[in-house]
C-alpha cells in the first residue's frame, strides 16, 4: 500500500502537476496517526469491525450454502440460455468459491465508511484506524511534503502508531472470532481454557505461524524432482 500511495501521488504530481491532498492536510494526517493520541482507542475499534465484517462473511456463505444458491444458478434456465450449461456453472462455482471473501470486503468497506459516523452520532466520537489504510495516507502524505517530511518528530509518532494499529487491528479481532468459535463447538470451560492457553503458548514460541502458515506434518522438500 505505501509504495502504491506514494507512486500515485508522484505521478499526480508530475503529471497534473497538482497534489492529492494539500501540504497542510498531509502534516495534519501524519500527526493523527501518532502513537500518543487516541490512535490506540481507535485502532482497537477498528479491530471490532474487521470482526464483524468477518461474521457478515461467514452468515452469508453460510446463507449460501444452506439454500442450495450453487445449484440455483447453475441450473437456472435463464442463466444457461445465456452462458450456456457450462457457463452457467462456471458462475455458480464462482460465487461458492468467493461469497465469503466478496461479502467480508464489501460490508468492511460499508462498516469502516459509515461505523465510526453512526456510532459518533449516537455516542462518543470515534474514527477508523486500518492498518493498511493508515499506511497509504501516510506514503500519500510523504509524497506532497517530500524528504523534509523525515525530519518531522511527528513522522516517526505516526510510524509507531501504525505498527500498533496492526497489533491492535489482530489483537481485538482474532480473540473475539476465537471466543465465538470456541462458543460454537459448546466445549467445556475447562477445554476451553486450555485450548486458549495453547493458542497463547504456540503464539509466544513461534509467532511467525501468524503471518507464514507451518508446513503440513511430514512434509519434506522435493530433491531432484522427487518427493518422499
Amino acid at each position: 500500500m505505501f509504495p502504491v500511495a506514494l507512486a500515485i501521488q508522484w505521478l499526480a504530481n508530475k503529471i497534473l502537476g497538482a497534489n492529492l491532498i494539500t501540504p497542510a492536510k498531509a502534516i495534519a494526517t501524519i500527526e493523527s496517526f501518532s502513537i500518543l493520541g487516541p490512535t490506540p482507542l481507535y485502532a482497537a475499534f477498528t479491530g471490532v469491525l474487521l470482526w464483524l465484517s468477518s461474521l457478515i462473511a461467514g452468515w452469508a456463505d453460510n446463507w449460501f450454502a444452506l439454500h442450495k444458491v450453487h445449484d440455483v444458478m447453475a441450473y437456472n434456465r435463464r442463466l444457461r440460455y445465456v452462458l450456456g450449461e457450462h457457463g452457467a456453472l462456471r458462475v455458480a462455482d464462482f460465487w461458492k468459491r468467493n461469497m465469503s471473501g466478496i461479502s467480508a470486503n464489501v460490508s468492511l468497506g460499508f462498516l469502516l465508511g459509515l461505523g465510526p459516523e453512526i456510532l459518533s452520532f449516537f455516542g462518543p466520537h470515534m474514527e477508523v484506524r486500518h492498518v493498511t489504510l493508515s499506511t497509504g495516507s501516510v506514503g500519500t502524505a510523504l509524497g506532497v511534503l517530500g524528504l523534509d517530511a523525515l525530519r518531522l518528530p511527528s513522522l516517526w509518532l505516526a510510524v509507531a502508531g501504525i505498527a500498533l494499529m496492526g497489533v491492535l487491528n489482530v489483537g481485538v479481532s482474532f480473540p473475539l472470532a476465537f471466543h465465538m468459535a470456541l462458543r460454537s463447538r459448546r466445549l467445556r470451560r475447562v477445554d476451553r481454557a486450555e485450548l486458549s492457553a495453547a493458542v497463547r503458548r504456540r503464539i509466544l514460541k513461534h509467532p511467525l505461524t501468524l503471518i507464514v502458515p507451518p508446513r503440513a506434518a511430514g512434509a519434506e522438500p522435493a530433491a531432484g524432482g522427487r518427493q518422499a
